[in-house]
């Protein structure tokens, strides 16, 4: 009897040409398949959280919001480490060599995971809400200089369109006036004030780049 087949054909053709050599599926014996097997149930055992690896200051941190949302210590413990690293940043780096100046900046990853409705994502909140209040600080000091560095802009256009003015008047009175060359180039203002940034979400690789040219610390994806 013909053995069932190992693939299935992809196109009408390929299944047309092989029909022959396959035969009827339903002459294949019941002994070719196998009994189907039931999908595994639970999950693989995991050790529970050791407050020991966190530092002293923020193991009782750690308890309470677990405690008050009634949920693993780790849902919580995870992301605020990764965010404390967030705020070290590439002021920590690691020599992997001791007789050089070989460094390298780690990046720190964390995960969590749990089934739907476990409080991870307001254990997250929880964790990171100090970055939360450090972003809304930087965005509030950002807005200010935004404003201050826009007046200055100004003040120094008026200044130079000034300069130039009086510069052109006075070479219409006299094309050999001695006029200071500076009359007329245009001031270079300072740099935009640029915003501090903590966290980035759903960035493209290269919004990235561009946010971590702005924010040489790192951020927190």
């Amino acid at each position: 009897m013909t053995a069932p087949p190992t693939f299935t054909p992809a196109t009408p053709a390929e299944r047309a040409a092989l029909a022959p050599a396959l035969g009827d599926p339903r002459t294949w014996p019941a002994a070719s398949w196998p009994d189907p097997q039931p999908i595994p149930e639970g999950l693989a055992p995991v050790a529970p959280f050791d407050a020991a690896l966190l530092p002293d200051r923020l193991r009782p941190w750690v308890a309470d919001v677990a405690e008050r949302m009634q949920c693993p210590p780790d849902f919580v413990a995870v992301p605020m480490v990764a965010a404390l690293g967030n705020l070290i940043g590439r002021r920590c780096a690691i020599r992997p060599q001791a007789l050089s100046d070989w460094q390298e900046f780690p990046n720190l990853w964390g995960c969590i995971v749990g089934r739907p409705g476990m409080m991870k994502s307001p254990a997250m909140s929880a964790a990171l809400a100090p970055l939360v209040r450090l972003e809304a600080r930087a965005l509030d000091e950002w807005t200010a200089a935004q404003g201050q560095w826009k007046a200055e802009a100004e003040i120094a256009k008026a200044r130079a369109e000034a300069r130039k003015g009086e510069a052109t008047r006075a070479l219409r009175k006299d094309p050999n006036a001695l006029v200071d060359v500076a009359s007329f180039l245009q001031a270079d203002g300072d740099d935009a004030p640029i915003l501090r940034r903590y966290t980035v979400a759903s960035a493209t690789v290269e919004a990235l780049a561009e946010k971590l040219i702005e924010n040489p610390r790192g951020l927190l994806v």
